[in-house]
């Protein structure tokens, strides 16, 4: 076959094939023509397709980032909850030289950690402002599950009080080459402050009767320093003591609070001062008080008005009352004046009532105030009996 025949056949062959896409596109457009809502519908679909496609792949990401932030903060959390790093400084003893006001003091370094790279041999140096006061080499011990450390002791002398100490603790890293010599080290350091002073915060003051109860919180290496001040108008008592934590004083005239030596902790103490020697001396008819807790500063202050008393008789009873919030007063006896002036003896405080088993009614005098008077002969306080009139009338 000649070029021009193959030509021909070739055009025979591809004609039909145009014609009948021509007429699938022409059936298609009449098809449109006819029913245009269709090709409408057609593209809505693939919008919605492709709008639900696009959230969908935009909601796996959101969730995948949701993911990835909780993962980080549940990382973060575990770092926080599991490293442990920390020195903490604990008091055990201190005695007091009388002479020099200097103080001999035991306390107790302690350190925890589970940091990998803390574990092992630490240097620890002491210093006082001026100079280095003690050094002591120390490795960690398994304290708890996973977490390793040590305690230790200092003893300290002759230091004043509120002075400052401060202790360092090295750790040192060596990397060895194969034969031996260093080729690379580096240190960590810690420090930590030893304050040789002390803390006194009031929690609590009950008063009852003639008894006031401080409740205290102390914190500290060396006891701190209180008084009580019982303030009359004409007089005034002190009395001065220490105090540590987890102990209970009982404080009142006569108390001998000289000590020089403590076991010494923190935590709570109770300080139950009895006000009935020093009602007893000052405590007249006209007399007020103010009674303060005192360390640098005035922790608590009780105040009382004066002594308010009055008598009422009851069912077989005298009943002698004093004014709520007054000051307390010793009342000495009753004085029944229609009864041939019979005496009946009380010898006790009045704080808020005493009652009398007597059936008494008539005019009758009560006696009391101070019954301590200071003797100089004796050079000590001495009994009398008291000569105020604190109450004169009928019941």
């Amino acid at each position: 076959m000649n070029r021009i025949s193959k030509s021909k056949l070739l055009l025979i062959l591809i004609i039909p094939l145009i014609i009948s896409g021509c007429s699938i596109l022409s059936n298609e457009k009449k098809n449109a023509d006819k029913n245009p809502d269709l090709e409408r519908n057609v593209s809505v679909i693939d919008s919605e397709r492709k709008i639900e496609n696009e959230e969908n792949e935009g909601a796996e990401k959101i969730d995948e980032k949701a993911k990835e932030v909780n993962e980080s903060e549940k990382e973060k959390e575990r770092e926080v909850v599991l490293q442990v790093s920390k020195m903490a400084i604990h008091p055990v003893y201190a005695e007091l030289n009388k002479s020099t006001g200097r103080w001999d003091v035991v306390f107790k370094l302690e350190f925890l950690t589970n940091i990998r790279g803390e574990k092992g041999r630490w240097q620890l140096f002491l210093y006082n402002s001026e100079k280095l006061v003690d050094k002591k080499n120390i490795d960690t011990t398994e304290a708890d599950a996973g977490i390793q450390g040590f305690k230790v002791n200092y003893a300290v002398k002759q230091v004043k009080e509120g002075e400052k100490y401060r202790i360092k603790a090295i750790k040192e890293f060596r990397f060895l080459q194969p034969g031996g010599s260093t080729a690379a080290s580096y240190k960590i350091q810690k420090e930590i402050d030893v304050n040789f002073n002390s803390e006194v915060k009031l929690i609590s003051s009950t008063v009852s009767c003639n008894k006031i109860l401080y409740k205290i919180n102390y914190t500290g290496l060396i006891p701190a320093k209180l008084s009580i001040e019982v303030k009359f108008p004409k007089k005034s008592f002190f009395k001065t003591f220490r105090v540590v934590g987890g102990k209970r004083y009982d404080v009142d005239f006569d108390s001998n609070l000289n000590r020089n030596i403590f076991e010494v902790k923190n935590g709570e103490s109770e300080i139950d001062f009895n006000l009935e020697k020093f009602l007893r001396i000052a405590s007249t008819p006209e007399t007020n008080a103010e009674v303060s807790l005192k360390s640098e500063k005035i922790l608590s202050a009780t105040k009382f008005e004066k002594p308010n008393v009055t008598v009422k008789a009851g069912t077989g009873k005298i009943m002698i009352e004093n004014g709520n919030g007054s000051l307390p007063i010793y009342i000495d006896s009753i004085v029944l004046v229609d009864a041939n002036a019979k005496t009946i003896p009380v010898g006790m405080l009045l704080c808020d009532r005493i009652e009398i088993e007597s059936g008494y009614h008539g005019r009758l005098l009560v006696i009391g105030g101070p019954n301590l008077f200071w003797s100089d002969d004796k050079e000590r306080y001495l009994t009398k009996k008291p000569e105020y009139i604190l109450f004169d009338g009928e019941i």
